[in-house]
């Protein structure tokens, strides 16, 4: 039985791999009728075709035209895509990371954060559970905090009045 499948995304282990750099790809075709059954395509590889033995066809319909060359098994190693968790997902797709602070819209108790085990605090450092509820109905937005660089000067304007830095213990 085939150790890869088509489709799988390999990493090519050989020093004469035909891209510069690191060669990953995908198997495009396989053919167990010879020494080297996979056939892999590299996008943006130097132009070999490798199709003498099948698979040509298959290959161009997936965009690699000139770009496939057989290989064994044991030149190729698998490429584990890393799998984001649903918490990974969501801070993904609010563009926040964890420990960053944010506000939630409409709330007083702001900023808000997230811990690396998934809970949700206030600038209290309370747990704010209750809250995760409505940013996963949408019933809350997150507000990113923007940081800016500024110096005593400006502080002290947006003040209005002067400040004296005290370093801390």
């Amino acid at each position: 039985m085939a150790k890869f499948k088509v489709g799988d995304r390999v990493k090519v282990n050989i020093r004469d791999c035909f891209k510069q750099g690191e060669c990953i790809g995908e198997i495009v075709y396989i053919n167990n009728d010879i020494t080297s059954p996979y056939l892999v395509g590299v996008k943006d590889s130097n132009g070999h075709s490798g199709y003498n033995f099948g698979g040509e066809k298959i290959a161009k319909q997936k965009g690699y035209d000139k770009q496939c060359w057989w290989h064994e098994e044991s030149e190729l190693e698998l490429v584990e895509e890393k799998k984001m968790t649903p918490f990974e997902l969501l801070l993904n797709h609010w563009g926040i990371e964890v420990g960053e602070n944010f506000n939630i819209e409409g709330e007083r108790y702001n900023p808000y954060y997230f811990d690396y085990d998934g809970y949700l605090f206030d600038c209290c450092d309370d747990d704010a559970q209750y809250q995760f509820a409505k940013l996963l109905t949408g019933k809350c937005k997150i507000q990113k905090i923007e940081t800016r660089e500024m110096t005593i000067a400006e502080i002290e304007k947006e003040l209005g009045y002067a400040i004296k830095v005290i370093k801390e213990d």
